[in-house]
Formats: structure tokens, C-alpha cells, sequence
């Protein structure tokens, strides 16, 4: 491993988390211990699986610790270019996310002692699982209350290994996110908008959909032009905070108000 310079601050262990029991999938079975609480990791639709960094997504340290604080698990890995380490794994770590598009968050290079440090600012309590010395590859499970680093040993040429060392921690649910590719084909559910989810994700949606069949996809449209939605999507968000769109095989139903959405989400589901 590349070790970074040594940081004040300390390392992530890390306990599974409390997570909602979700049906046995395709998608999790080279480790399906139901004996284990596991943390649930959205699907992202916007994998490259062609670079560490095509492949993964890039938020701030703000964002990601918004969505911690609002009891979303979250990985974390970080990585440096010129790593040799970081090189070796890289094409096992591409194979397996373009077998199971697992949404994982990046720091890397010469930004991410800045990045941990901002994150640590916003969730103080992480900085009490980090070491010294931070090295580089390193994939991190982040929660509400505490951190687990994932053992990467014997799975950077090592696909089955890699596999099974991140979902004996992880579970995939049935959560699309995505922040450019925005496909708008299949049925289900769909919240459109920009930047950090809204409240009625976390008090409304959140819980049903980890725990449902169901579809549900999370889209952050802050990128889009009100042309561009209105080419995708048939509708401009303009001043609204959000859209909640029920797609069926008949009908496309569109809820812009709390009540209304409140009242379709409790249907769905």
C-alpha cells in the first residue's frame, strides 16, 4: 500500500449497520450470511467502469456527510494515481462494478487529506475510527454513528475475493441513483432533484424503498437544463424543490406537493 502523509487523525472501525431486511438477490449472493446486518449501498447508473474515477462518484465532503447525517450508509474509497497498489486493483475492482454497479464515493491524490479533514468537520464522530497514517487503496463503510474499513487483502488480482469482501459488509438495494445518464425506460419510482434529497426522501421514502422490490430512483438533475428536463422527463422543475414521478406500464403520474406525494408514496409501496 502507498501510504499518504501522516494526518492528525485517527481510523475508521467500523460496526454493520442496522439495515432493513431485504429479499435474497442475484445481486448479493456471494456473501448472503442472513445472519449478518449488513449496511444497504445504492445502485448507480452513471458507472464507467473504464477508471477508478468513471466508475465511482465524486461528492463533497458536505454532501456525503448530509446523507450520513440522514441515516444513509455510504462507501468511501480512496485512492491515488500514481499508486502502484491502486494500479493492480483497478481492473478487479472495474470488473466487479461492471458486474454489480455498487455506488461507491472517491477522495483521491493530493485532495484527500483536505477532503477527509472537511468531512471530520461535519461528522466529528468518524475521525475516531482513522489512524496516523492513512494508506492508499482503502474502502471505508460509513454510517451515523462510526466506521468500518473493508479488508482488501487478497482481492486486488482476485475477483471472487474482492466479491465476497464487500458483501459480507453490504447489501445492494433496489435504489438507482444517478447524476447524468438519467434512464427514464423502466417502471417505478422516481424523485427528481438537485443536489441534496429532500426531506421527503428521508421521512417518507427512505425506509419503504431499502426495504421494498420495488424500484425507486433517486436522480440529481441540478446539471440539467429546464430544456434538457423537459426533453427527458416532460416537466421543468423550475423554483419546486422536487418532482415525484410514478411510472407504471400505463401511466405516468406526477406530484410536485408534500400531501399529494406523501399520500402516492404510501400506495406505492
Amino acid at each position: 500500500m502507498k501510504k499518504l502523509k501522516k494526518y492528525n487523525l485517527f481510523s475508521l472501525v467500523f460496526l454493520c449497520f442496522s439495515c432493513s431486511s431485504l429479499n435474497k438477490s442475484s445481486l448479493n449472493d456471494e456473501e448472503d450470511d442472513n445472519n449478518i446486518e449488513k449496511a444497504l449501498i445504492y445502485q448507480n447508473e452513471d458507472i464507467e467502469p473504464t477508471s477508478f474515477y468513471k466508475a465511482m462518484n465524486y461528492s463533497s465532503a458536505k454532501k456525503l456527510s448530509n446523507r450520513i447525517e440522514n441515516d444513509e450508509d455510504v462507501l468511501l474509497f480512496l485512492h491515488q494515481k500514481e499508486c502502484s497498489h491502486c494500479k493492480k486493483l483497478e481492473p478487479t475492482f472495474l470488473e466487479l462494478l461492471k458486474e454489480k454497479p455498487v455506488e461507491i464515493n472517491y477522495f483521491a491524490d493530493k485532495t484527500i487529506e483536505i477532503d477527509l479533514n472537511e468531512l471530520f468537520t461535519y461528522s466529528p464522530y468518524l475521525k475516531e475510527g482513522f489512524k496516523n497514517s492513512i494508506a492508499t487503496p482503502t474502502l471505508f463503510l460509513l454510517n451515523k454513528n462510526e466506521a468500518k474499513q473493508i479488508d482488501l487483502t487478497g482481492t486486488y488480482s482476485n475477483l471472487g475475493n474482492l466479491k465476497k469482501a464487500l458483501f459480507k459488509n453490504v447489501r445492494l438495494t433496489n435504489i438507482y441513483v444517478s447524476s447524468k445518464v438519467f434512464s427514464f425506460s423502466n417502471e417505478g419510482l422516481y424523485l427528481l432533484y438537485k443536489e441534496n434529497k429532500p426531506s421527503l426522501y428521508y421521512e417518507y421514502i427512505k425506509e419503504k424503498a431499502e426495504a421494498s422490490n420495488k424500484n425507486t430512483y433517486l436522480y440529481d438533475v441540478s446539471k440539467l437544463s429546464e430544456e434538457e428536463m423537459l426533453n427527458k422527463f416532460g416537466l421543468s422543475l423550475g423554483e419546486k424543490e422536487y418532482a415525484l414521478i410514478n411510472k407504471s406500464q400505463n401511466t405516468i403520474e406526477t406530484y410536485f406537493s408534500n400531501e399529494e406525494a406523501i399520500e402516492a408514496i404510501n400506495s406505492i409501496y
